[in-house]
């Protein structure tokens, strides 16, 4: 380069050279040191933790390798980003396994609402006990005083044998005795009750379809209860042998039901376990706190609650543990 060039452009280069110096410093500083020699670092968001919809360590990703389950119910574009697996585990506790597929891991994925959701009634009004709950199960009550107890229960039985298209063990019984299955239903046969004469008929309300499924259900509401929901059910022996889908039930006038949808266990071989129910009158299903305080207060019960299951709206003894025939 020639001498006279550099008198007439020498400044000019300078300013340049320290012009690209400062870019590619701005660009050093601005990649995180985790993005090694990629171009795609990004700056670090410090407002990120508020706005999770939900506290940070309730939220947890689903198992890469598993196939999430169906909720019919649900929207297909439904966004369901908080489910009882996400609930917090007390320290040094691990969620049991259950089979893939399973009944067990159908009630663990179950949808909830937002942290911080009421239970509202069949009604649209609030529920008057709003102590009661831990979290809201995001699926309808429908717009009549029958989801109760042992309904919702009823419900969430047949709706995980709907989504694995299981229509032939979709059957419960009316406390008449009468067998309604579902299966009968498809093919097109509504039921007539007059008194305590039960009988199919043909009907174009009944047939294949969720809408019509849904109608079904609402028929078994209406003549089912915890006291013909019992015949669907064995007793388990003690509290040590749970499982998750098992229910603690007093069948009666009044009766109640709830049922467990979670548990996990520490290396001491402690188990623990976690309720839903809906109540009277129909409501949204809920996770039930643990009114001991127990786990601070996370949503958990001991196994080892000896002779009487405390509950927020109810006591359970024992013995009166049951489970689903199939």
């Amino acid at each position: 380069m020639n001498e006279g060039f550099m008198k007439k452009h020498g400044l000019l280069i300078v300013f340049i050279i320290l012009g690209i110096g400062a870019i590619v410093g701005i660009s050093v500083a601005t990649v995180p040191s985790s993005a090694g020699n990629s171009v795609q670092g990004a700056m670090v968001d410090e407002r990120l933790p508020d706005l999770l919809p939900y506290p940070e360590e309730e939220v947890k990703d689903t198992p890469k390798s598993m196939k999430l389950p169906v909720y019919s119910w649900m929207l297909p574009d439904k966004d369901m980003v908080y489910r009882i697996a996400d609930i917090q585990l007390p320290p040094d506790y691990q969620r049991i396994p259950v089979e893939p597929g399973s009944f067990a891991e159908w009630l663990r994925y179950l949808p909830l609402k937002p942290k911080g959701s009421q239970v509202y009634l069949y009604n649209g009004k609030l529920k008057d006990n709003q102590d009661a709950h831990y979290a809201v199960i995001d699926m309808d009550v429908g717009n009549k005083d029958l989801q109760q107890c042992a309904d919702a229960i009823m419900r969430l039985k047949a709706e995980y044998h709907y989504s694995k298209s299981q229509f032939s063990k979709i059957r419960f019984y009316f406390v008449s005795g009468f067998d309604a299955l579902y299966s009968k239903w498809m093919s097109g046969y509504g039921i007539k009750v007059s008194g305590n004469n039960v009988q199919w008929i043909e009907s174009s309300s009944a047939g294949k379809g969720y809408k019509s499924f849904k109608l079904y259900m609402q028929t078994v509401f209406n003549y089912a209860s915890t006291i013909s929901l019992k015949r669907m059910l064995v007793p388990v022996d003690k509290p040590a042998n749970l499982r998750i889908g098992d229910l603690f039930i007093k069948s009666g006038s009044p009766g109640h039901t709830i049922i467990v949808v979670d548990m996990a266990k520490n290396a001491a071989g402690q188990v623990i376990f976690m309720l839903a129910q809906s109540y009277m009158p129909a409501q949204e299903m809920h996770v039930l706190k643990n009114p001991s305080g127990a786990y601070g207060g996370l949503p958990w019960y001991s196994t080892e609650f000896g002779s009487t299951l405390v509950t927020p709206e109810w006591e359970f003894g024992a013995d009166q543990i049951m489970r689903f025939k199939e």
